[in-house]
């Protein structure tokens, strides 16, 4: 008898044990949107970003004050993705090329209103021309591929076929992550007609997003604050809510939640702010609490992490390749007689990380007199092309042909002797 009640016990506490679900770990992403709008903007997400709890920005490719943006991002190290815009301002493909995305002055997008109303009739050839031109502005601009792209006005959630065409463009682009807006407490509450369609369109397209490798949070917030100030216990609180309520649900052991924001410093008239929206005071307010000293401590208090890097899963394992290139192996005889069983090891590494899904990073020297550090070396290896500048071209690089790039892979130029010097590879890696 009492043999059969200690296994008794043990059996009911096996169940009890397999019953309670593992403690998840809560990490936040706090995006600031609109990166390039205004200057007023630009200078506040800066310093959201340096002295508060924003972890990363989007830039808009089309933006008044986009120039003035690279050079804070470039200036500070920001962490920038792409701010996909499809609404306003306007294009950065030709126009021709983007015909039914236009107003009927053929000149700028028609408006986040009129882009909704008529989503069913935009020509999705013309989508796909704007969407791959703003990544391509991006790649010229930053060297490298945007590792997350989210929507201006959450024009890429659209509709189905919207983001069918939008989530196939960016698999062939190589980008990893974007947003799904679908926000829990709006949905229950209903407080806002257009806010709650957007988060029911968002939860319908998250699938087809996720078919093509590109990945999002689990869960979101931000919808319920757009025109709105707040503090930072109503932000904790909202964000709280969000990780409590996915949890109950997603079984997954971290759970990632993005809450998007719109901080910026006072707005001036000085022709670069869009809207009513740019030029409101809950710009500065919501800067204000984002940099308060009290809200790391409230959001670690409940056990919520602030993500300080990629936020993607499948970006967790990367293969970085250093100077893999003709000028260390083709052009180096002595090297090929030492090590002739290189591009045997570099082939099967590359085939080992690709069937993985591995992000690939290649980094390649900048042969430039006024910027490469190494340059003066390289002069001294090869007396014979002395004063030859090969400046890095991430579209053409110069790689072995055993370890060249495939489209959706990262070159980096590097102009000096270590990889992680004066680069972002840091901003992969981290």
């Amino acid at each position: 008898m009492s043999i059969f009640l200690l296994t008794s016990a043990l059996m009911a506490t096996t169940i009890s044990i397999r019953k309670k679900k593992k403690r998840q770990k809560y990490v936040l992403i706090v995006s600031a949107d609109d990166f390039g709008i205004s200057e007023s903007r630009n200078r506040g997400i800066v310093r959201a970003i340096r002295r508060g709890v924003v972890t990363k920005t989007s830039i808009l490719a089309n933006g008044t004050a986009r120039s003035h943006a690279v050079k804070l991002a470039l200036k500070h190290n920001l962490p920038v993705g792409l701010h996909l815009n499809l609404t306003e301002g306007m294009p950065i493909a030709p126009i021709s090329c983007v015909k039914s995305l236009l107003r009927d002055d053929g000149k700028t997008f028609r408006g986040k209103i009129e882009f909704r109303a008529r989503r069913r009739e935009l020509n999705q050839k013309d989508i796909e021309n704007e969407v791959r031109a703003q990544i391509r502005w991006f790649r010229d601009t930053f060297h490298h591929t945007p590792i997350w792209i989210d929507g201006h006005q959450h024009c890429h959630i659209a509709s189905l076929e919207i983001a069918r065409t939008i989530s196939r463009v960016f698999k062939e682009e190589g980008v990893r992550w974007t947003r799904i807006p679908s926000e829990k407490r709006l949905v229950r509450s209903r407080s806002c007609a257009v806010c709650s369609s957007v988060s029911e369109e968002a939860a319908a397209v998250r699938e087809t997003y996720k078919s093509n490798g590109v990945d999002s949070s689990q869960a979101f917030a931000g919808l319920t604050f757009c025109g709105n100030s707040y503090d930072v216990s109503t932000f904790v609180e909202h964000v709280e809510y969000e990780f409590t309520s996915t949890s109950k649900v997603c079984d997954d052991e971290t759970i990632y939640c993005e809450i998007m924001t719109h901080p910026g410093e006072k707005a001036k008239h000085d022709g670069t702010c869009w809207d009513a929206f740019d030029m409101s005071p809950n710009r500065v307010r919501e800067l204000k609490t984002l940099c308060d000293p009290s809200m790391e401590h409230a959001l670690l208090s409940r056990g919520i992490e602030l993500s300080r890097g990629v936020e993607s899963s499948s970006l967790q394992r990367a293969l970085i390749l250093v100077d893999v290139q003709v000028d260390f192996w083709t052009n180096m005889k002595e090297i090929q007689q030492e090590f002739s069983q290189f591009p045997t090891h570099i082939t099967r590494l590359l085939k080992f990380a690709r069937q993985r899904n591995y992000l690939v990073i290649h980094v390649q020297t900048d042969y430039t007199k006024t910027r490469s550090l190494w340059f003066p070396q390289f002069e001294r290896f090869h007396p014979e092309r002395k004063g030859v500048e090969m400046p890095f071209d991430p579209s053409k690089p110069r790689l072995e042909s055993f370890a060249f790039p495939l489209k959706d892979e990262i070159v980096i130029g590097k102009t000096g002797f270590a990889a992680g010097l004066h680069t972002n590879l840091i901003e992969y890696v981290v």
